[in-house]
């Protein structure tokens, strides 16, 4: 992972949002120029059925309504997931609510299912979490057990040692 730019351009928030990229991936924050695209990948009922706070159906003023509420609190940071190409693919982000430990949430368009995307970019956020922000925290727990995926990044450690986020979800975010 690699930390690309400090301030994602056309950021909607005076807070510095990290660009993260990885071998495949760039991660950044939303923009308003993404709602279509935002709109029509999440509006598939099996990512509703699998997350905990994206709706179905899902229209063009939920995903706006999701962009202007991303990265307003201080204590989540919330990324698109876009192949390097440029085209989104999903959605990912930390939050940490009042004292619970750090939750890691995302989704991914149905299409983009099963190709390694989910865990390559939840690591950069993990990885994010432990040399950005400081996150130092006991052991995974919660990994949502019907999904190869979260399994998959639930095994999955940062390279720092005796770190790992305390918290793995695919209903703790999105839009």
């Amino acid at each position: 992972m690699t930390l690309l730019d400090r301030s994602a351009p056309e950021s909607l928030r005076e807070r510095n949002i990290p660009v993260l990229a990885t071998e495949r991936l760039i991660l950044r924050a939303p923009c308003f120029e993404d709602a279509r695209t935002i709109a029509a990948l999440v509006n598939d009922r099996r990512i509703a059925e699998n997350t905990l706070r994206i709706p179905h159906p899902y229209g063009l003023a939920d995903a706006q309504s999701f962009i202007t509420a991303a990265n307003a609190s201080d204590g989540e940071i919330v990324f698109l997931i876009a192949r390097r190409g440029g085209d989104v693919i999903g959605g990912c982000g930390i939050a940490r609510f009042g004292e619970e430990p750090p939750e890691i949430g995302y989704w991914l368009g149905v299409s983009f299912w099963g190709q390694g995307y989910a865990t390559e970019a939840v690591r950069a956020v993990i990885d994010h979490a432990f040399g950005d922000l400081g996150y130092d925290a006991g052991c995974w727990k919660n990994a949502a057990s019907s999904g190869r995926a979260s399994v998959s990044i639930a095994s999955a450690r940062s390279p720092r040692p005796r770190r790992s986020i305390v918290s793995v979800s695919i209903a703790g975010g999105g839009p």
